[in-house]
């Protein structure tokens, strides 16, 4: 009697067991767009939050997405659709694709983390290189303005780097400079095993910037190249030249960035 009671409170258990597991996967499947407004701001330390939000948090949509800044100013990136992909969490990947489109401005691919390694997919945007400054406080010296492209198709960021990028900075203007723009530039990353080479070229405009280097997260970037003037405008950019370089016996301004990276 007593066994036949052991063995029927055992089967209660199972049923109480498999309805909570089935609760819980239900609460997580027909979880809210607004759970993610809670989760956005733990993942990026503060800095990205969503209002506004709709849908689910598999695939939902906000209207907006507000980068915190250092100044602790907001700069509003425009509005948000997300879809968590599953068939990447079987091999432990968290990968979500993404559209953000903010007026003209538009960027779509598919990001993911898993354990050490950041990688972008099918990705293409476009944004003002402000948000850039944002998270570089280095740069913000500069007041940079223009459009960010970036492309990538396959582009991972790890203890190995693997793929190939594309950046481009279109009718790019400093504050330091006495005319605006100077130009459009163009720059290939290609990731080899523990580095990613770097390639700059111009694609037009009155500074001419040519060079190439290495980044990886181990060691910061190396950089070495070029700068120079259009022979017309070289006296109303001379200030910015001596900035970036000395300069060289055919008019050209060497430029070389070693900048280490922090240990951790």
């Amino acid at each position: 009697m007593t066994f036949g009671k052991t063995v029927e409170r055992s089967k209660h258990l199972k049923y109480l067991f498999a309805g909570l597991v089935l609760y819980v996967f239900f609460l997580i499947v027909t979880a809210p767009a607004s759970l993610m407004e809670w989760l956005l701001p733990r993942l990026s330390n503060g800095r990205l939050e969503i209002t506004q939000s709709e849908g689910g948090f598999w695939h939902g949509k906000a209207q907006q997405v507000v980068l915190k800044k250092n100044d602790s100013s907001q700069r509003q990136l425009g509005s948000l659709e997300w879809e968590i992909l599953l068939l990447p969490m079987f091999k432990m990947e968290l990968a979500t694709k993404i559209a953000l489109e903010n007026g003209q401005n538009k960027s779509q691919g598919v990001v993911a983390k898993s354990f050490g390694t950041f990688h972008i997919s099918n990705m293409n945007s476009i944004l003002p290189i402000e948000v850039l400054a944002d998270f570089m406080p280095a740069w913000q010296m500069w007041k940079p303005e223009g459009e960010l492209i970036f492309k990538a198709k396959d582009f991972s960021i790890g203890k190995k780097l693997a793929g190939e990028a594309m950046v481009e900075w279109r009718n790019a203007s400093v504050s330091l400079s006495r005319i605006n723009p100077l130009g459009s530039y163009h720059m290939d990353l290609q990731g080899d095993n523990s580095v990613s080479k770097i390639r700059l070229s111009t694609l037009s405009g009155l500074l001419r910037i040519a060079g190439e280097g290495e980044w990886s997260s181990d060691r910061g970037i190396e950089f070495r190249g070029t700068a120079q003037a259009e022979p017309a405008r070289k006296a109303e950019l001379e200030d910015l030249l001596k900035l970036m370089g000395k300069e060289q016996r055919n008019g050209a301004y060497q430029i070389e960035i070693s900048q280490m990276q922090k240990p951790k």
